[in-house]
């Protein structure tokens, strides 16, 4: 594996393809760099350009108003960009402004470097002088409108609808939007866990909380156990080796779960002759231990081909089983909600899986992968039942996987099973109830491995009584009362869940398929409050978002 990569250049040209060119100018290689800009040869002129820049007599180089100097500087500040290199773009536009402030191919340019470094008032200001000094330009006005909708995002959060929207209409493509953190919660050092998240004040459920845009983004997949692809790593590495100062500082600001690694050195290392080099097992580790999986939009079926992300501020929250915060997916944009109380100076959390109805075992497999042990409550409890009990339940599991998973696709019933099978079905959910019963001393209510059992059960009752009995079941193992969620939807209390319960996606479906079977005295009015509040409360769902996510294009 080749860990470091150092691009330099030499006066007559290090590329092959300038090997034959033998000019002796600036202006010459100056025109020779522009002719393989058109080409679309942007390594090569970009060291054409940096040729010329040394050929500058040394007078004509330090004379202010040397437009040859600034015509180079800006050629190269337009194939930085190109390449990719928005921190070199900068260094070259900052070069002529300080020379003429008011340039505006300079103002341009970095403004727009500015914006890919997500420097988005730095790349206002840019935009905004230039648009003083020419006024009304279509380029600089279209610029502008995205840097002031950048910069209001940053300080409220981008609308929830509007994201949906985004990835409804284009999935798998990246969407703009700013990072946002609320003030109600700050990052800190937490006792055995490193960096964490906690409240400065007291959050209510269904507050947005976080925003955060991907550094980077892969949608093609497929991703490890750790949610990470070797697509994602290559792609953070060029980007790190590219922009060390930026994006490579927060990249290495993220946690290894290796101290070793984590206390090399910060932002970027340096190579042959002072330049960066990106350290891949280091970033390799970091990704390891940061991506998260593309797979939690709304409404959206999870596949191994999803692909992955790494998000700098989302991973600094810390893993719970039992969380109090949730996040969601759009695209290449993460979206963290508070769906519990949350009491001031208490850590928010977030489930790394997103569900934690999984049996400890494989729970606990997917966090080694991670490199990591969860110490949460629900692992306590489940640590401390004796291996027996916790195999027979796994196998218990394993057996109502086998006889329902031909009928149901990422937990959803696409067919209804023949009447044995689910009267087969219903034996092991008996089993199941009984290797809870058995625990006499299991300090919790929480029976999640019944839950998505009762789910299906609901779902395939064809009778009102037995669906609601198996939905109240099945919300009620994991700690959630389906009564007192119906009663909070039509008082509009946002306090559903409690400190020790938990919440799946799947509630989504009872609440929805109840609602359009009508199994209440207003034709399902009263599940279909519940399921409005219960997306408010988790995701931020709007009605609309409700409607599309569950109703449109459904037979009823």
């Amino acid at each position: 594996m080749v860990e470091h990569t150092v691009w330099h250049h030499e006066v007559n040209g290090s590329l092959p393809s300038l090997s034959s060119f033998r000019g002796s100018s600036a202006e010459e290689w100056k025109t020779e760099g522009n002719n393989l800009f058109k080409r679309g040869l942007f390594n090569e002129a970009r060291e054409a350009y940096a040729v010329a820049l040394q050929l500058l007599p040394a007078d004509e180089s330090k004379e202010q108003g040397s437009e040859l100097r600034i015509t180079i500087h800006l050629n190269l500040a337009q194939t930085y960009f190109r390449l990719g290199f928005f921190e070199e773009t900068v260094l070259h536009t900052d070069i002529v402004l300080q020379q003429d402030p008011h340039n505006h191919k300079a103002l341009f340019r970095g403004g727009r470097a500015h914006y890919e470094l997500r420097r988005y008032q730095l790349a206002l200001d840019h935009f905004d002088r230039l648009n003083t000094s020419s006024p009304d330009q279509p380029e600089t006005m279209k610029e502008l409108k995205k840097c002031r909708e950048r910069t209001s995002e940053q300080a409220t959060g981008v609308n929830i609808y509007k994201l949906y929207l985004a990835a409804k209409l284009k999935p798998q493509i990246p969407i703009d939007a700013a990072d946002f953190m609320s003030p109600m919660i700050k990052v800190v050092q937490i006792p055995g866990k490193g960096r964490g998240v906690v409240a400065t004040e007291a959050i209510q459920p269904g507050t947005k909380i976080l925003v955060c845009k991907a550094l980077q983004a892969d949608f093609t997949g497929p991703t490890f156990e750790d949610g990470s692809s070797n697509e994602l790593v290559t792609e953070l590495i060029q980007s790190v080796w590219k922009n060390p100062n930026t994006i490579g500082k927060s990249v290495y600001e993220l946690t290894t779960n290796n101290a070793e690694l984590d206390s090399h050195k910060q932002y970027c290392d340096e190579g042959l002759n002072g330049e960066p080099i990106a350290d891949v097992v280091r970033i390799r580790k970091i990704v390891n231990a940061n991506a998260f999986r593309l797979d939690r939009a709304p409404g959206h079926e999870q596949s191994s081909e999803d692909g992955s992300a790494l998000f700098v501020s989302a991973s600094y929250f810390n893993h719970s089983c039992i969380p109090n915060a949730i996040w969601t997916i759009y695209n290449d944009v993460v979206v963290f909600h508070v769906f519990k109380p949350v009491a001031c100076g208490e850590e928010v959390t977030v489930a790394y899986e997103g569900e934690s109805a999984e049996p400890f075992t494989a729970r606990k497999k997917n966090y080694q992968a991670r490199g990591f042990l969860c110490n949460c409550q629900l692992c306590q409890l489940d640590q401390a039942e004796p291996e027996g009990e916790r195999k027979a339940r796994d196998a218990l599991i394993a057996a109502e996987r086998e006889l329902l998973d031909p009928y149901r696709k990422n937990g959803v019933m696409i067919a209804i099973p023949p009447a044995g099978i689910l009267k087969s079905h219903r034996g092991v959910i008996q089993k199941l109830e009984r290797s809870y019963s058995t625990l006499a001393d299991r300090k919790s209510s929480l029976k999640s491995a019944l839950f998505m059992p009762y789910v299906c059960q609901a779902l395939t009752s064809g009778n009102r009584v037995k669906f609601v009995d198996y939905a109240e079941k099945a919300f009620e193992s994991m700690g959630v009362s389906l009564k007192h969620l119906l009663e909070c939807s039509e008082t509009g209390d946002v306090n559903i869940f409690g400190e020790g319960s938990l919440y799946s996606i799947h509630m989504d479906g009872v609440l929805a398929a109840a609602a359009m079977a009508g199994l209440d005295n207003s034709g399902g009015g009263r599940f279909l409050a519940a399921l409005e509040l219960l997306k408010r409360v988790t995701d931020g769902s709007n009605k609309q978002m409700v409607k599309a996510q569950f109703f449109d294009n459904k037979e009823n």
